[in-house]
């Protein structure tokens, strides 16, 4: 997958925001005044060049929906705690071509052990903060609703950005499948663990009655998460 910069927030009230710039932007390059674009694919030049020019009027090159624009913005020189001198927050995208197959095989594992995790980390976090009681953001949730617009906006990137969301998504219900919980194929196999270990079936009514209320859950979530995204579409 081609490697680049995108946009991933643009903060409100920043020199982003108000010279245009959109989450999902690509940065093809960046210049000051009439010189020479630069291309840079490596995120922290860019960031260091956005910030040793602040105070002056640089030039960024994006690439939004196939087509190439630029926006004049001015990096502040004293951003807000928390924030850079442009106001976006960029990640990079994308993977290097190797000409070995099997080197690509194995880079692509290693990607995709990291993302699980990633993913088994977060939800170790947020089963943390649920059970002891801290604030826990449930607004970086989202369902099939909102998965629908995601995927809409990551096709205009391209087929390849594409195929690597649905990987992506893939992983993630892999991941979600394989938690212990009733009407998983997780739980399934806590239950024949539990059978393994106490060397007797578990009572059918159990099983029955625990995949129900585990599925109830589970459907409940899913309503309340789409609710919460026909919200944010509006």
């Amino acid at each position: 997958i081609p490697q680049s910069i995108l946009i991933s927030d643009v903060q409100a009230a920043s020199p982003a925001a108000e010279a245009g710039l959109e989450i999902g932007d690509k940065i093809k390059g960046v210049k000051l005044q009439e010189e020479e674009f630069f291309q840079e694919s490596d995120l922290k030049n860019f960031t260091a060049f956005a910030k040793s020019n602040a105070g002056r009027e640089v030039v960024v090159q994006i690439l939004r929906s196939g087509e190439t624009k630029e926006f004049r913005v001015v990096p502040r020189i004293n951003p807000p705690a928390g924030q850079g001198a442009l106001g976006v927050l960029l990640v990079e995208s994308g993977f290097p071509r190797y000409s070995n197959p099997l080197r690509s095989l194995w880079e692509g594992l290693e990607v995709s052990w990291e993302i699980i995790r990633l993913m088994l980390q977060f939800l170790g976090q947020l089963v943390f903060r649920v059970f002891s009681g801290q604030k826990v953001d449930f607004s970086q949730f989202t369902g099939p609703v909102g998965i629908t617009k995601i995927t809409a906006e990551v096709s205009t990137l391209g087929i390849l950005h594409l195929l690597q969301f649905f990987a992506f998504i893939s992983l993630n219900l892999a991941v979600l499948n394989i938690l212990p919980f009733p009407a998983l194929d997780g739980g399934r196999l806590l239950f024949l663990a539990i059978e393994a270990i106490k060397g007797s079936p578990l009572p059918k009514k159990f099983e029955k009655y625990a995949n129900a209320a585990g599925m109830a859950l589970l459907l409940a979530l899913m309503v309340l998460v789409t609710i919460k995204d026909v919200i944010n579409l509006f």
